[in-house]
């Protein structure tokens, strides 16, 4: 819980006891006594996540610092992403989107290349089906004369 509250604290978000989801709508404050009930941002922040069970936590000391670095990682960056969706906004004309169009051409092209194993066709279409999502949205903001 020290890692979520100072990532929270690094954001200038505040920690209020016992304060429902539509507390936290447009708000700088967080709640939850366990981590799967962390709620900020209108939302729960890890539930369904993934989640290490202290079961899982076994093995050398260097093993059990690499996974709490992932840890550490995952849910700062999961803190992160609900923090700019819910608090940010794209500046008009400070995004590239060209670039950004050129870049998921690029990945589309080279997935068409990989072979996924068995083990992993289910993310590689997710993934595959995201970047061309991704790719028609922009393509239908432009406007062709």
């Amino acid at each position: 819980m020290n890692i979520i509250k100072e990532c929270f604290n690094s954001y200038g978000m505040e920690y209020v006891d016992a304060i429902g989801l539509n507390g936290t709508n447009k708000q700088k404050i967080w709640s939850g006594d366990s981590i799967e009930y962390i709620k900020a941002f209108n939302t729960y922040i890890f539930y369904n996540s993934y989640l290490r069970r202290p079961s899982d936590c076994r093995g050398t000391l260097d093993e059990l610092i690499k996974m709490y670095n992932e840890d550490k990682e995952y849910l700062e960056d999961e803190i992160h992403k609900n923090y700019i969706k819910h608090f940010g906004s794209i500046k008009a004309g400070l995004f590239d989107f060209d670039t950004l169009l050129k870049k998921l051409y690029a990945c589309e092209d080279n997935l068409k290349i990989v072979e996924p194993k068995a083990k992993s066709r289910k993310h590689y279409n997710y993934c595959k089906n995201i970047i061309q999502s991704c790719i028609s949205l922009i393509e239908n903001a432009y406007e062709v004369s």
